[in-house]
């Protein structure tokens, strides 16, 4: 299964992300409403300010559009246009809940998005306190908030949880015959996030550990210095660990001065962000016995020239009519979770909630929707999206493709 989706469509798509139109809002701000039917409002949640503001820009992004195409098809509930209002989660508990309590007084009574779990779990306790839906459409809360037992009221619909991500990535190493890893990182709580997922899962997999040349630390910008450290661990697998184009080439280049040329591995948004759209350069990617990631596409990339980046990243989306519903975790978990939550309110007949808070969770259980990746959307007893698998990338002919899919299994 190829990553690149040709498609007339996708034009659309880019452009309508590009442009961040007029159907979300600024923080803390009510939508206005349109003449007519009294709008439908979804608060529509995620990071406008911290650590991984492009996250953000994402979830709004495939928000934004899935709201555009549901009020092309006539609304919901008779007609009633859906409107979404833009939150801050803040990368911080605090910036949720107050984001959340002003939501509810703007008149949301559905929540949706999240990009972290250290928002997403005290957000769902929040929703679970006010008996209130939530979606969270790209998090790491799975472990807690999928659990049958935890709200049925909540159901989490992202593609790929980090230490899930890792499981797969693993097996598929282990059944590649990768044995000895070592691994450069630079220092962010999403790298030392990320450690822990790696230490979780490796013994389970029969991988032997190198470990006091596994981790090489080092600051943004600084992996060179790092690299000799994790080469002399004589790995057959390098992992190089939250890099972006800034860091990426800089690092596989002090690869090949190194000696090494093995295989080279990528998670986060290294492999879409460093390769396509920040260019590699010219025969860099072909010195190693190959460049794999396991997660899909983002438009943004982790570095101050965000905007910069983004807009490289679509124009080229455009140019190779490249599907970022396909492609981009966050923007599609923004997507599905905006749609899903319009259904199952239409589905209800109502969007009076906590009152008939039941009657959208039957609705959720019971829906049939095709995924934008490709399959029917159905949820676990816990209210996880059933998906079936995480996708392993790597580049060949100057482009990103799926050489293997991985099942991944739900948390229940």
């Amino acid at each position: 299964m190829i990553k690149r989706m040709m498609s007339n469509g996708c034009f659309r798509i880019a452009c309508a992300i590009a442009l961040m139109t007029v159907m979300l809002l600024g923080s803390g701000c009510t939508a206005k409403e349109p003449e007519g039917l009294a709008p439908v409002k979804i608060a529509v949640v995620g990071q406008q300010s911290g650590f991984g503001q492009q996250y953000g820009f994402n979830i709004f992004s495939g928000a934004e559009l899935a709201i555009q195409e549901i009020n092309e098809k006539g609304g919901i509930l008779g007609g009633r246009p859906v409107v979404g209002v833009r939150y801050d989660e803040g990368y911080s508990a605090e910036v949720t809940i107050n984001s959340m309590k002003q939501a509810i007084a703007d008149g949301c009574t559905v929540f949706v998005g999240w990009t972290d779990a250290t928002q997403a779990e005290p957000a769902a306790d929040y929703a679970k306190e006010k008996g209130l839906p939530i979606i969270i459409a790209f998090a790491g809360a799975e472990p807690k908030v999928c659990q049958p037992d935890y709200y049925d009221a909540a159901f989490v619909v992202n593609m790929a949880n980090i230490p899930r991500c890792f499981s797969s990535y693993h097996y598929w190493m282990d059944r590649e015959g990768y044995r000895r890893l070592a691994s450069v990182l630079y220092t962010s709580q999403f790298g030392l996030n990320n450690q822990d997922a790696w230490k979780e899962f490796s013994p389970k997999l029969n991988l032997k550990r190198v470990y006091e040349d596994w981790y090489a630390w080092g600051e943004i910008g600084d992996c060179r210095a790092q690299l000799p450290g994790a080469v002399a661990a004589n790995p057959d697998f390098m992992h190089l660990q939250i890099f972006t184009g800034v860091q990426l080439y800089p690092a596989l280049e002090r690869l090949v001065e190194l000696g090494y040329t093995g295989p080279v591995g990528m998670d986060n948004c290294a492999l879409a962000d460093g390769v396509i759209a920040a260019e590699m350069p010219a025969g860099l990617a072909e010195k190693f016995k190959g460049i794999y990631s396991h997660t899909r596409m983002s438009a943004t990339p982790d570095v101050p020239s965000t905007i910069e980046w983004r807009d490289k990243f679509l124009d080229f989306c455009r140019k190779n009519n490249f599907n970022i519903l396909k492609e981009n975790d966050q923007a599609v978990g923004g997507y599905s979770a905006v749609w899903l939550a319009a259904m199952a309110i239409d589905k209800a007949g109502t969007d009076v909630f906590p009152a008939n808070t039941d009657k959208f969770v039957t609705a959720m259980h019971g829906l049939d929707w095709m995924h934008p990746a490709g399959f029917k959307a159905s949820f676990t007893a816990g209210g996880e999206l059933k998906f079936p698998h995480q996708f392993i990338q790597t580049i060949q002919n100057g482009q990103v493709v799926v050489v293997d899919i991985i099942q991944v299994d739900p948390w229940d």
